[in-house]
C-alpha cells in the first residue's frame, strides 16, 4: 500500500493506519447506517466498551445524536474513539453549516473523518469547506465516498489538500481491485463498507468455507 503506514495498535489492541493527514485510524469499526433510537446509543456504547475504536455514521442516517450519546455513555476517554460522518449531497450547497449541524449533534467536541458522502454538484466546494473546519479545529481529516478511479482523478486537481480515504463498497464477493490498488497507488486509504457483503451477501460469506478457515 504506497504511501500508507500500517502499524499495531497501543497496548495489543487492533492495527491502526496513519492517515496522510497524520492521525492513527483503527482498521475495523462499527457501521451504524441500520441503528436508530437506544438500539443505536446502546449498540455503540457497548461496543466501544468492548474494544470497537472506530465508529462510523453520517446526516444520511439520522442518528448521529445518538451515536454521539453511545460515545459519551461508554466510559471510553473521547481521544480513543475515532468518529467519521458524512455530509450528503443535498448539505453540499451550505456545508459550512452543516459541519456546525454534525458538531452540536455528535456533541463529542471534534469530528475525526468527514466524507462527502457520494460525488455530486457543489462536492469541491463542500470539500473546500471541511478543509476549513480542518484548520479551524472541527474536523481532523477529510475523505470521499463513492469516488471511483475516473470520479477520484476528476476531483484530485481541483482540490488543494487530497483525501485522506476514500470509503467505498468492497468485501470478498465485491473486491473492485483495479480501483482500489488506483486508489491506494494515490497514498490514500482504501475503507470498506460493507466489509462483510451487504446487499444479501452476508450469510453467504460468513458461511464460505475458505473464509471460516480463515476466520477460525
Amino acid at each position: 500500500m504506497s504511501g500508507i503506514d500500517l502499524k499495531s495498535g497501543r497496548n495489543g489492541k487492533a492495527p491502526v493506519i496513519t492517515l496522510s493527514s497524520g492521525y492513527d485510524m483503527p482498521v475495523a469499526g462499527l457501521g451504524t447506517y441500520s441503528l436508530r433510537g437506544s438500539v443505536c446509543v446502546n449498540s455503540v456504547s457497548v461496543a466501544v466498551q468492548n474494544g470497537y475504536r472506530l465508529i462510523d455514521t453520517a446526516s444520511f442516517y439520522g442518528n448521529e445524536r445518538e451515536v454521539g450519546e453511545g460515545i459519551r455513555k461508554s466510559g471510553i476517554s473521547r481521544d480513543e474513539v475515532f468518529v467519521t460522518t458524512k455530509l450528503y449531497p443535498n448539505q453540499y450547497g451550505y456545508a459550512d453549516k452543516a459541519i456546525d449541524e454534525a458538531l452540536s449533534k455528535l456533541d463529542i467536541g471534534y469530528i475525526d473523518m468527514m466524507l462527502l458522502h457520494h460525488p455530486a454538484s457543489n462536492d469541491v466546494v463542500a470539500y473546500k469547506a471541511i478543509d476549513k473546519a480542518i484548520q479551524d479545529g472541527k474536523v481532523r481529516s477529510a475523505g470521499v465516498s463513492c469516488y471511483y478511479i475516473r470520479e477520484i482523478n476528476a476531483f484530485l486537481p481541483k482540490v488543494m489538500i487530497k483525501p485522506a480515504l476514500v470509503q467505498n463498497e468492497i468485501h470478498p464477493y465485491y473486491q473492485d481491485s483495479n480501483v482500489v490498488k488506483h486508489i491506494q497507488s494515490l497514498g490514500i486509504v482504501m475503507q470498506g463498507w460493507y466489509p462483510l457483503g451487504g446487499r444479501g451477501y452476508t450469510e453467504a460469506l460468513l458461511n464460505h468455507k475458505t473464509l471460516r478457515e480463515i476466520g477460525a
